[in-house]
C-alpha cells in the first residue's frame, strides 16, 4: 500500500456517506476486478492469488498498462498517467533538444507499448506543435502528445459542450 493511504501503519479510513457503487466507480474497482478476472481465467496461473497479487502490485507502480490495448490503457486517469510515465521513461537516455519526431516515428514508439495506439492522438499532438506534418522536437512533440493523451476525456467533452453552445451552427428563422 501507499504511504499516503497509510496511518500509523494501518489503511487509513475514509468515512463517506456515498453510496457503495459510487465509491468504487470514482476509485475505478470494477475495472481492475474485472480486468484481473479476465486475465484470471484466460491465464489460469497455477498460483490464483499469487497472480491477483502481482497484478495489483502492477497496478500500483504503473506498469500494468504496458502491451495493453489501447481501451485498457485510457480506461482512467492512473492508466493514463501510467501509460505517460512508461513512455517519458523511454525517453530517458534521448537528449529531446537534440532529436526530432514526426507523427510516424511517435506512432510506431507508442505502439511499442500499446499495440492499437490510434494514429488521431498522435496526429493532434503534431497540430499542437504546428502544422500536423513534418517532424517536432521530441520534447515539444512528447509534451502536447501528453497534453492531449491524458486530458483525451476532458477536451472531448469540452469540445461537445461548446458545440451545443455553438450559435453560428443554429440556423436563424
Amino acid at each position: 500500500m501507499r504511504n499516503a493511504a497509510l496511518q500509523n501503519g494501518r489503511p487509513r479510513v475514509v468515512h463517506t456517506q456515498e453510496p457503495p457503487r459510487t465509491y468504487l466507480d470514482r476509485h475505478y474497482i470494477p475495472l481492475y476486478l474485472n480486468d484481473v478476472t479476465t486475465l484470471l481465467l484466460r491465464i489460469r496461473p497455477a498460483a490464483p492469488l499469487d497472480f491477483i497479487a502481482s497484478y495489483f502490485s502492477e497496478v500500483l507502480n504503473g506498469t500494468h498498462v504496458l502491451l495493453r490495448e489501447f481501451a485498457y490503457v485510457s480506461a482512467c486517469p492512473h492508466n493514463r498517467w501510467s501509460f505517460v510515465r512508461v513512455v517519458q521513461e523511454s525517453f530517458a537516455g534521448v537528449s529531446p533538444a537534440q532529436h526530432e519526431l514526426s507523427a510516424a516515428d511517435l506512432l510506431q514508439l507508442l505502439r511499442l507499448f500499446c499495440p492499437d495506439f490510434p494514429l488521431e492522438l498522435v496526429t493532434d499532438a503534431c497540430k499542437l506543435c504546428g502544422d500536423g506534418d513534418g517532424a517536432y522536437p521530441t520534447d515539444e512533440l512528447l509534451l502536447a502528445w501528453r497534453a492531449r493523451f491524458y486530458y483525451a476525456e476532458f477536451l472531448q467533452r469540452t469540445a461537445e459542450v461548446f458545440e451545443t453552445c455553438d450559435t453560428r451552427a443554429q440556423v436563424s428563422g
